[in-house]
């Protein structure tokens, strides 16, 4: 039996068992075939290097994306019981980190997209975000790399090619940029970007830089698609909040 068909084996083990130890021997494997992926820190952009491209869906296990909608579910219910640890934001980092790769693929974009993980991720990165100033540093340092992986979750949906990043690199767009398949909006992302900037005082006393994080997750979205940029600009719940003056507090923090 080669690799690919352990990790495939033993997400249907999963499936059928709802053994958790069948969901590790998954992870394990898949995030050692592909998480190179999960360049959460550009270094392909910053490094001028071609952009990675991840696994279609025909080669990845059929009900891949529905497990990881299911385990996701399950965290937004059962949070306070089971998962508002520092365990508990290292294993939803792991879901962020197999959207990712997907996402890698930009054939894959539009069916994750329609799967509305964001319905569930929202919710749970708010109260990440309550965590970052905890005194339990683990709990801190997990809650942040989980609001990170769920940012360039998004920025991986709405600008796969990283233009908005290499634009302040001053780099010319990927060819890949020809064949660019942005999401369409989803309707919990604009509510999740304004309440990040209102509520931006976390940005500040964060160590983990999440302030660059959440601009960069706000550029790509909106540099992605003009049609989403204006969405953004004129969306409702911005109140009599300007949009421009909270993103420009936040970068004067950077």
């Amino acid at each position: 039996m080669n690799e690919e068909d352990d990790i495939h084996d033993s997400l249907a083990l999963f499936h059928a068992t709802n053994d958790l130890d069948h969901w590790r021997n998954f992870l394990l494997g898949f995030l050692a075939k592909y998480g190179a992926l999960v360049d959460v820190e550009c270094h392909h952009v910053n490094n001028g290097w071609p952009s990675l491209t991840g696994p279609g869906l025909a080669s990845l296990s059929d009900n891949l994306l529905d497990v990881v909608l299911q385990r996701l579910e399950e965290c937004e219910k059962e949070f306070h019981q089971k998962w508002d640890t520092s365990d508990g934001y290292a294993a939803m980092t792991d879901f962020s980190k197999i959207l990712i790769i997907v996402c890698r693929k930009y054939e894959n974009i539009a069916l994750v997209a329609s799967c509305e993980y964001l319905r569930y991720m929202v919710p749970l990165v708010e109260y990440a975000i309550k965590q970052i100033c905890s005194s339990d540093e683990a709990l801190r340092t997990n809650s942040a790399a989980f609001i990170t992986h769920v940012c360039y979750f998004v920025e991986c949906m709405y600008d796969p090619c990283h233009l908005w990043r290499r634009q302040n690199k001053n780099l010319p767009p990927s060819k890949e940029h020809l064949r660019q398949r942005q999401a369409m909006l989803s309707q919990e992302v604009v509510p999740f970007f304004y309440a990040c900037m209102q509520e931006s005082s976390w940005v500040s006393r964060s160590r983990a830089n999440l302030h660059t994080t959440v601009v960069n997750m706000l550029g790509d979205v909106m540099v992605g698609s003009k049609e989403i940029a204006m969405l953004m600009c004129n969306h409702p719940s911005h109140g009599q909040i300007s949009f421009l003056s909270r993103l420009n507090f936040v970068q004067g923090e950077t």
